[in-house]
């Protein structure tokens, strides 16, 4: 079934207010982080999601304990936030992964269904080796153990994709869709898929997974998709993929679906195609209200090296060419570099765009950046809002922020206490 979603509406008092907050030298910033050991995990990764409590969840890449590995085989986290404003948050792993058959290395995050599930996607593991997709399901008292199911575990090799490196998205009826960065069956080399998970028709039954599209079709087609795919208000999805293209620098995709069942992709963009292009985006992307999809690169642009913020604008009829532009080069300096998160859009009359990146700022360590747009005839501002140091704080974000009562949230692969990364709370 194809996705369906709603458009994103957010109160413009609460932007105003919020434009005021953030917009804000990082001098004056506030940074609260909590630091991962072996035991919670290590190298957190992805995105955190929120339910509608304000719990935070997110999953470390590896930590925890398993005897498939001796630095662990990851967890999935819960943050619980504080009685009163300004205290503690309280960290629960709610869930530590064994390599076999449950899955290894969880690195992309995870989605929230309306009943509080959790979906997510481990890199390696399962009964095969190459990754699986599972559901966490809730205690049914405060205090009990949270219930893990594997709803498909990856055979890789040959003909269905394996090691999903990015999480699975959810569409209104329930149905999972999501990337694998290998397997397939693309006539120029496996080279990963795009798939969809659909529930059974009665509680306990069997997912049924279907392969929407496998990667290396064509000479010319992207390959090793490395990012979770995005839902268009038209049931379209939209992707990147790290290699192929007519540079082998990455594409951007779309995915239609067709009557039948079947889905026809088109390439948005062929990376390295003009002057300072960017190469090599890990990252989702993020639709805006107005149908443009925005991005970053880990590669190319200034020297071919420090990423670029990219921005393709769909055709005025259909069928026409879509305007690729790059609002932002990095210079890797100050203001980042090698940025690895998908973006963070607060729409409204002034938007403002949110993300992270691995590299530079002020030690090296990452930073924490807003994109404003420009005036008419004017050019786009990038500012860092947040350097970090790589100490108690963090560093070198790989994943995103999300934006709750006032803060931005998000997690660092390295730094904090015991040098395993952090979970962080930036505030005014």
């Amino acid at each position: 079934m194809p996705p369906t979603c709603q458009p994103l509406r957010i109160p413009r008092a609460f932007l105003f207010l919020l434009s005021i907050l953030l917009s804000v030298p990082a001098s004056a910033q506030h940074l609260q982080a909590f630091s991962f050991n072996a035991a919670s995990g290590s190298q957190p990764a992805s995105d955190l999601v929120a339910d509608s409590a304000g719990n935070l969840y997110g999953t470390a890449n590896s930590g925890g304990s398993c005897s498939t590995s001796s630095s662990g085989c990851g967890t999935v986290y819960e943050f619980t936030p504080p009685p009163t404003p300004g205290g503690a948050w309280t960290e629960t792993t709610i869930y530590t992964f064994h390599g076999q058959p449950d899955g290894s290395n969880p690195n992309g995050g995870l989605v929230l269904d309306k009943v509080g599930d959790l979906y997510g996607t481990t890199q390696i593991g399962g009964i095969m080796g190459s990754g699986t997709v599972f559901e966490l399901s809730p205690p049914s008292e405060p205090g009990g153990a949270w219930t893990e199911t594997i709803l498909y575990a990856f055979p890789g090799f040959p003909g269905d994709g394996g090691n999903p490196f990015a999480p699975v998205i959810i569409d209104t009826a329930g149905n999972l869709y999501g990337t694998t960065n290998g397997g397939g069956t693309g006539t120029f080399g496996a080279k990963g898929t795009a798939f969809e998970l659909s529930p059974p028709s009665q509680p306990g039954g069997n997912w049924t997974e279907s392969i929407l599209y496998n990667f290396g079709a064509f000479q010319a087609d992207g390959g090793l998709p490395e990012a979770a795919l995005t839902f268009d208000f038209a049931g379209n999805l939209y992707g990147t993929t790290v290699a192929g293209g007519t540079s082998d620098s990455g594409t951007v995709f779309q995915l239609a679906p067709q009557a039948g069942g079947s889905w026809t992709e088109a390439v948005l963009h062929n990376f390295g195609s003009i002057p300072s292009d960017g190469s090599n985006p890990v990252a989702a992307l993020t639709l805006t209200p107005s149908g443009a999809l925005i991005g970053t690169t880990e590669a190319g642009g200034t020297n071919k090296s420090f990423g670029v913020i990219f921005a393709l604008s769909p055709p005025s009829s259909p069928g026409g060419q879509w305007h690729y532009g790059i609002p932002h080069r990095f210079t890797g300096g100050a203001d980042g570099w090698s940025p690895q998160s998908r973006l963070t859009l607060l729409p409204g009359k002034n938007p403002i765009i949110y993300g992270t990146t691995t590299r530079g700022g002020t030690t090296n360590e990452g930073t924490v950046y807003q994109l404003i747009p420009p005036p008419p005839g004017g050019n786009w501002t990038e500012t860092p809002v947040y350097n970090f140091t790589g100490g108690s704080d963090g560093g070198r974000p790989q994943g995103g922020v999300i934006v709750r009562g006032f803060a931005l949230y998000g997690t660092t692969t390295d730094g904090g206490t015991h040098g395993q990364g952090t979970a962080f709370r930036l505030s005014q």
